[in-house]
Order: C-alpha cells, then structure tokens, then sequence
C-alpha cells in the first residue's frame, strides 16, 4: 500500500471512511482519527458547502491553494524543535482520512501514529497521536435522489507540501484556543502546519523495514530505533520550500536522528518514554 502521506490522494479513502461536517462544531482536541470523522457521514460531508463549491463547478472539481508565508518558516532544527510541543519518533500511519476542518472552509488530512520515540512532550511510547495536514481531497458523493450524480471533489492544497513515508520525526504544536477552527488537537509546528514531517519512504515488501512495524511495545519500538541509528535510507522532508528542505532532504536517517539528538541535548530535554533507555 502506498504511504497516505506521500501526497494528497485521499479522494478514495473517503469512500471507505464515513465522515461529517458536524465537527465544526466540536473541537477534535484529543480524539483520534476513527472518533474525528465518526462525526461526519457521507451525506454531511457531500452536503457542506466545500462540495457544494465542487459541484457547481464546470469540471465538478474545485478548491483552495495555500501559499506559505516565509515568516512562518522556522529556520533550523533547533528552532523548530523549541516552538513545538511534542517531537517524537512515530510509526508509519495506517489510518488517515481527510476530513472538513472545523471552520468548514478548507479540507484537511488526519493521522494517527504511534509513539516509538520521545524527545520532546509527554507522550510515552505505544501512545497513540493524531495530527492534522492542510493537504487534502474530499469525494463529494451524489446520490440517486440528488440532481447531480457521479462524484466531484474539493481539495486544499498547501503549496510546496510534498509529504513522505514512514515511520516519521515529527515536531508537532498543539493548536491554539485562536487555531481551533484552522487545525484542532496537534498540528506540525512550522510553516501554518506543513513544516516538521521528516520520513523515511521505504517498500513495504522490504524484509528489513519489519524492525519498523506497527508495534507499541518497547522491545519493537528500541529495535526500530537501533535499526535506524544504522541505517543509510534517505530522509525526506515533507516541506519544499524551505531551507530544512534543502539541508535535510536525502540525508541518511542514521545521520538525521544524530542531530535531532543533538538539539534535544543542546535545549536540555529529557523526555520519558525514550526507546533508547
């Protein structure tokens, strides 16, 4: 199966996972992918006004495309590890799914990961996070009673956002009371929510790659880390237009988790839940 953060092709995700516009009004703080579209069912979400942009268009496809303000970017390593809340070691997602964000006015995509490294936060290994990307397609589904069959679709793209595979270093922030109806619960920390995805892409069909699986527990999650302190796989930064995408992009992960170590160090964190203790 291709990685889900590799790009934006969620549109046919949509069709196996019910989803609603409910949640614009209820914050997704906490809630992990399966509960955040257990509010939105099919109809709903066909039914909001991002689909109904789609379907009165020509090509019944319609969107937004978000530029990135330069200011927004974090700079460097540490200044991204030091503005956000949680940065941590996750495994590859295997469950994602776009979904309408709470203001109702653009599409994001949510993932859940697990925890198999902590430098920075409170989240321990095993634990289950869900972050949010403003990079996603909606189906909007007709149906046999609406004027319009067939399917349309809504998408928001983040210019510059190229995403990656798994497992990831994520530096994460969590939003804001002011952010809520952007992106609830966790968001990657710079660039409005494109910038601090670094993975590892990778064949699922490669036998090595099963240190790295899903598993929660300690000895897999300290068995991943041990492989990848080795490993010469080529990072890549889910963010183009940066200079962490110039710096970091291609280098091998042994070398990457090197200076993640090293900024954490140099900041003073000492997380629990280190997979290397």
């Amino acid at each position: 199966m291709q990685n889900p953060i590799s790009g934006i092709g969620c549109a046919s995700l949509i069709l196996a996972i019910a989803t609603s516009y409910a949640l614009a009004q209820r914050t997704a703080e906490g809630k992990h992918v399966k509960e955040i579209l257990s509010d939105q069912p099919r109809e709903a979400i066909s039914g909001s006004k991002l689909c109904q942009r789609a379907w009165a268009s020509p090509a019944f496809s319609d969107g937004i495309a978000r530029r990135v303000a330069p200011a927004s970017l974090e700079p460097d390593l540490s200044h991204l590890m030091a503005d956000s809340d949680e940065v941590i070691l996750a495994s590859s997602s295997s469950t994602f799914a776009p979904a309408i964000s709470p203001s109702g006015n653009e599409a994001h995509t949510y993932y859940d990961v697990k925890v198999m490294r902590t430098w920075k936060g409170s989240h321990q290994v095993g634990d289950i996070i869900t972050f949010a990307v403003p990079n996603a397609t909606l189906s909007c589904l007709g149906t046999d009673t609406s004027p319009h069959g067939g399917i349309a679709s809504f998408s928001t793209i983040t210019l510059g956002w190229r995403g990656a595979g798994g497992p990831y270093i994520l530096f994460l922030r969590k939003t804001t009371s002011d952010q809520v109806q952007f992106i609830p619960g966790y968001r990657l920390t710079g660039a409005g929510g494109a910038q601090g995805l670094f993975g590892v892409p990778h064949s699922p069909t490669a036998t090595e790659w099963n240190k790295c699986d899903l598993s929660s527990s300690l000895t897999g999650s300290k068995r991943c880390y041990s492989f990848l302190e080795e490993s010469q796989a080529k990072v890549k930064a889910g963010f183009g237009e940066d200079s962490l995408f110039t710096k970091y992009d291609g280098m091998p992960i042994s070398e990457f988790l090197e200076e993640v170590q090293d900024v954490a160090d140099s900041l003073g964190y000492d997380p629990p839940g280190d997979a290397t203790n």
